[in-house]
């Protein structure tokens, strides 16, 4: 009987994973991460990258081995990255939920040493809502967003399972904390605490998406590669549609209005969000 294509594809990605396990101790570390932030075009901006002649591609975009999957050793993780000796190519990955684990920037830090971080960072009320349309096309969230708001305060009790237990799975913290993963201060001097100011490279959501070259010239640069014209034409993993209703925006304006001044005055640079 002839076998059916899903069945070899199932076999095919079965052999290719017992294969990069078993390569794993010659396989490289991340030269890179992009860290965050979930619904800032953190998957437009790895996949702009990849077109680069200096880039390698993971095996896959986000790994979650420095939030989800750290126990599972070093091994683990390199499987997921090409073979050593690439020449003066980089290779790296991208998990926007990285800026949000607390244990995050040390076990990074340990592991991967002074690695250069890239961050993106959008207006947070317009990512609040975008987190959320994400998780009613996924079947994760029933609520209307303004239930799921009201709903948050379990977030800081997840939090601090997760801040006193490593282990702790944060399936739901990263699920469910619309408002949490606006307030970016805090996150991060999270990782300040383990990285020097330089190694973190913050691209605006907005800018990147008005001038997409510009920002991947940036990118660029921060990376010590070469300047390259990219194909910007296609966007990954883009959100569906919604329109965020007057009142509700103006509460999370009004929410996010001393956090973001306060992030402006740290960085000593203005985002211009509506908040």
């Amino acid at each position: 009987m002839m076998q059916s294509v899903p069945a070899t594809a199932t076999v095919n990605r079965l052999a290719q994973k017992s294969l990069r396990a078993t390569t794993a101790p010659l396989r490289r570390l991340p030269d890179f991460l992009i860290i965050g932030v979930m619904k800032a075009a953190t998957s437009s901006l790895f996949g702009h990258l990849q077109q680069h002649p200096r880039i390698v591609s993971p095996y896959k975009k986000e790994v979650h081995f420095f939030d989800s999957n750290f126990d599972r050793g070093p091994l683990w993780y390199r499987a997921h990255f090409p073979l050593a000796g690439g020449g003066d190519s980089l290779t790296g990955e991208a998990t926007p939920s990285y800026i949000l684990n607390p244990h995050a920037p040390g076990r990074i830090r340990r592991t991967l040493g002074d690695v250069p971080l890239i961050l993106m960072l959008r207006d947070p009320v317009d990512r609040a809502f975008s987190h959320y349309r994400h998780m009613v096309r996924v079947g994760k969230e029933q609520h209307s967003f303004a239930e799921a708001i009201d709903n948050e305060d379990f977030v800081a009790a997840e939090m601090a399972k997760v801040m006193s237990d490593p282990r702790y799975a944060d399936t739901q913290l990263r699920d469910k904390s619309y408002l949490l993963r606006g307030l970016y201060l805090e996150q991060i001097q999270r990782y300040l605490a383990h990285f020097d100011r330089e190694r973190i490279h913050i691209v605006g959501y907005e800018d990147f998406v008005r001038a997409p070259q510009e920002a991947m010239a940036g990118v660029c640069r921060f990376l010590g590669i070469e300047p390259f014209t990219f194909d910007c034409s296609r966007q990954h993993n883009v959100g569906i549609g919604g329109k965020l209703e007057p009142a509700m925006k103006a509460r999370l304006v009004d929410h996010y209005r001393e956090p973001n001044r306060a992030l402006y005055d740290f960085l000593g640079r203005d985002f211009g969000w509506t908040s």
